[in-house]
């Protein structure tokens, strides 16, 4: 399948299957919503709903994610050749989504995709064995921009700078919360509001940050934090971050991510299984630098746990069944 060099002008439909559906994608378009086309990349486009609703369409060589709806169409040709221009109208009647007067996605058979769930019974010395092993896999991979240095606790860019005081206060929020499991957690202090919106682009990396603590918490059973953290950070970002930013913080505040993200972090729960080479790499196709800087808000969690040293099993605590313990794994 290719497009056609007058594939915006051309009377005849194209008609384009769909390899797979986000679940946020698949709950935005139940909706019944207007849509009109947001954005447009080389691999994607953005679509909005009049409700606020977002998500992507694109080639199914971009990751697996919450938001996206993937095709299989040729990587070289950019959604522009398709003839897919920004406020393109966008329909959908239940079994395919009509973009423009050409493009036609048929959705009827295609999977929703979810993330699988993280192991259970993960303990801290497990989890910090995990991490260890990161360190060493990450090496030579790390871009230098962004907050992906974070992910080492490198601060080799403006931005890492520029956040260091909110992610410190993000980290002592976070151990605090733990501490006071059994009680109602008070709202992340101000300064954490510094990473809402921070850096360049359609997706900030404070934004992408604050999204894979989020998405860390939800997995190890945190719910209670990632609640509070996200019924806080949304409303900042609703204001302060770029909508396509904002529509993968919300996602992120139910615990879903980039497929390449969910699957570092259960390897990292599973230390004895861990092949971190791949999902780096495809961690690092995800945006300019937004994988990375999404693991390291993610790793910023991880490294809070497994110093709490809690014994048993993160997976299962729920709200306030955490416990602790002195001890350091």
């Amino acid at each position: 399948m290719e497009p056609h060099d007058d594939c915006a002008t051309r009377g005849t439909q194209v008609r384009i299957p769909v390899g797979d559906i986000g679940a946020v994608a698949r709950r935005a378009l139940a909706s019944g919503s207007d849509w009109s086309v947001l954005a447009v990349f080389h691999r994607s486009f953005y679509c909005q709903s009049s409700e606020g609703g977002l998500l992507s369409i694109a080639q199914d060589t971009v990751a697996r994610g919450p938001l996206t709806i993937r095709c299989p169409v040729p990587a070289a040709a950019p959604w522009s050749a398709w003839g897919v221009r920004r406020d393109s109208p966008v329909k959908f009647d239940g079994r395919q989504l009509a973009v423009g007067r050409r493009l036609v996605f048929a959705m009827a058979h295609a999977p929703t995709w979810n993330p699988r769930p993280l192991p259970s019974g993960v303990a801290a010395t497990a989890l910090a064995a995990g991490l260890r092993s990161l360190a060493v896999a990450v090496r030579g991979r790390i871009p230098m921009e962004g907050l992906a240095p974070m992910v080492t606790r490198g601060m080799g860019t403006p931005c890492c700078q520029a956040a260091a005081r909110g992610v410190a206060v993000l980290a002592g929020w976070l151990r605090s919360g733990l501490i006071q499991a059994g009680s109602r957690v008070p709202a992340p202090p101000g300064r954490v509001a510094d990473l809402v919106g921070l850096g360049p682009g359609l997706t900030p990396s404070g934004d992408d940050f604050l999204g894979g603590a989020m998405i860390a918490l939800r997995g190890f059973g945190l719910e209670h934090l990632a609640e509070i953290l996200g019924e806080w950070t949304l409303p900042l970002a609703r204001e302060g971050s770029p909508t396509i930013s904002f529509g993968h913080l919300r996602a992120a505040a139910e615990g879903l991510g980039a497929e390449p993200l969910h699957r570092i972090l259960s390897a990292l729960a599973t230390p004895s299984q861990l092949n971190l080479g791949p999902q780096l790499d495809s961690l690092g196709r995800v945006g300019s630098t937004s994988g990375w800087d999404a693991l390291a808000g993610a790793v910023l969690v991880l490294e809070v746990l497994a110093e709490a040293g809690a014994d048993s099993d993160f997976r299962d605590c729920r709200r306030d069944l955490v416990s602790l313990r002195g001890d350091k794994p």
